[in-house]
Order: C-alpha cells, then structure tokens, then sequence
C-alpha cells in the first residue's frame, strides 16, 4: 500500500495495525511530516507484541519525502495506491501528470478520497470559496486510462458539513 500525500502516515498506521503483514509506503511534501510518520512507527505502541525497539522501523514500512508530480517510489510497485485529500491540492494543469504518476508506482487497485463533482460550475464556486479543486473523476480518470471505476458519495450523516459534505467521495478504480 502507498499512500500519496501521506501528511504524517496516520491513514497508513491504521491500515498497518489492523494488516500487520502489509507492505506500507508513504510520501509527502512535507518533510516534518514525514518525519513524524517515521517516529509514528519507532516501536512503542504500534506493534502488537511490543518486541520491536523504539529506532527499529521495520523494512516493509518506508517513508519518503515527494510530490504527487514525481512520486519517489519505483515502478508498479504497488497493489493499492491511494489519497487523501491531496488532489484537492493539485491544479488542474498539473493532474495529467499527477495521474502518469500514480499510474506509474500502481499496478491494480486505486483509491482516492477526494472532491468529486460533475458540474464545472459547482466545482468553480468551490474554487473561489475555499481555494480547493473538485474534479469530475470519472471522466478524468477513464481519460488516464483507469477502469472500472467506482464513485461513493461520502453520506452526510458521516461527514455532514462543509466541503466534505457536499464534494467528498471516494473512487476506486483498476489499472
């Protein structure tokens, strides 16, 4: 699993606790946070039998610091590769080569919870609102050739407010 836009891993703590045997990585912009993700998983409480020692940062877990435009991981890398909130970052100019990129250290399944709109004019407001991007994902992401998609609006009644309320979802899709 590699998280894109990782912030400082909890997305990617959660998944190792409860998947011990998985293979975790994790990039981000922002090189403190990634050093706390690396601290995150030192030892301590996140191993469930304790043995390892605070320092002792297991080989199947890596962070590094990267952008979304040119991802530090190798190629086909990944079963499952995933955002966060990151897209809502990225300008439109720049998600043809957001999307090589993932394609790239991805080799089958995608994930992304994201802001979703189908109406240009919806997304626009959101822009001059709140500064952050909606993308039509069904359309850009059979442009990049994904399939398979799969667009869940996030219910209200677990994200009721804001932003999140009204554009967040999450897509899944297949190389």
């Amino acid at each position: 699993v590699c998280e894109v836009g990782c912030a400082s891993g909890a997305n990617l703590y959660l998944i190792k606790q409860q998947f011990p045997e998985a293979t975790i990585a994790g990039c981000d912009l922002n090189k403190d946070a990634i050093e706390t993700a690396k601290k995150m998983f030192e030892g301590k409480e996140y191993w469930p039998n304790d043995k390892n020692k605070a320092s002792d940062v297991p080989d199947e877990i890596e962070f590094r610091v990267g952008d979304i435009k040119s991802i530090p991981f190798n190629g086909e890398a990944y079963n499952l590769v995933m955002t966060d909130a990151c897209l809502i970052y990225s300008k439109p100019k720049e998600m043809f080569r957001a999307f090589r990129e993932l394609r790239r250290i991805g080799y089958e399944k995608f994930l992304f919870c994201e802001f979703h709109s189908k109406n240009w004019w919806r997304r626009f407001l959101l822009k001059i609102k709140t500064g952050y991007n909606a993308y039509d994902y069904e359309k850009l992401l059979t442009e990049h050739h994904f399939k398979f998609i799969k667009i869940y609006k996030i219910p209200s009644d677990v994200w009721p407010d804001g932003a999140w309320g009204e554009f967040g979802t999450i897509i899944t899709c297949l190389r």
